[in-house]
């Protein structure tokens, strides 16, 4: 792997400059970036639907075959109503991930808790802690909130991903002796 870094280093960079772009836009563009993000999400899954009721179709003796089209079927109409009604559909991602987070932050400390003995477990609850601050602030703020929660999520994910990309990509060429 690192042979390929070395070779390929200016193309990593690249990549990070360009996810950290992407990152910045969403972060400043958040509505954009979550109608987008919902749209996708719709489309991929009456897409996959589509493409697995067709295989259900075809295999239909098999065993499951009544699982298999249901799913299918629940992911066509998943698909259909988040493209007919994205508005509907940012509303519900957004309580699935303010959920999320609630569970999640929930679920952390309490593995934190059972992690006592351990010398560093107080990230475990800090990270806990976190994700329920999250979860509370997109709750405060909700319906509004997912107008923007998913686009600035997405903005943060893709800036922290091409930072870390052009941090690598920058000690690498070091290596390389690019300097």
């Amino acid at each position: 792997m690192m042979d390929t870094m070395k070779k390929h280093w200016k193309l990593f960079f690249f990549e990070g400059v360009v996810f950290s772009v992407l990152g910045i836009l969403a972060i400043l563009m958040p509505v954009v970036f979550t109608f987008s993000f919902e749209l996708l999400i719709g489309a991929l899954l009456l897409i996959g639907g589509c493409v697995q009721l067709f295989r259900t179709a075809q295999t239909r003796g098999i065993p499951g075959f009544i699982v298999s089209l249901f799913s299918s079927l629940l992911f066509i109409v998943i698909g259909i109503l988040l493209l007919a009604y994205p508005v509907s559909g940012v509303i519900a991602l957004t309580t699935f991930i303010a959920a999320f987070f609630l569970i999640d932050g929930c679920a952390k400390m309490i593995l934190a808790v059972r992690m006592n003995l351990l010398q560093r477990w107080i990230w475990v609850m800090f990270s806990g802690i976190c994700e329920i601050v999250l979860a509370v602030l997109i709750w405060h703020q909700w319906p509004s909130s997912a107008l923007w929660v998913i686009g600035i999520l997405i903005g943060i994910n893709l800036l922290m991903l091409g930072t870390a990309q052009i941090i690598i990509a920058l000690e690498v060429r070091k290596m390389v002796g690019e300097l």
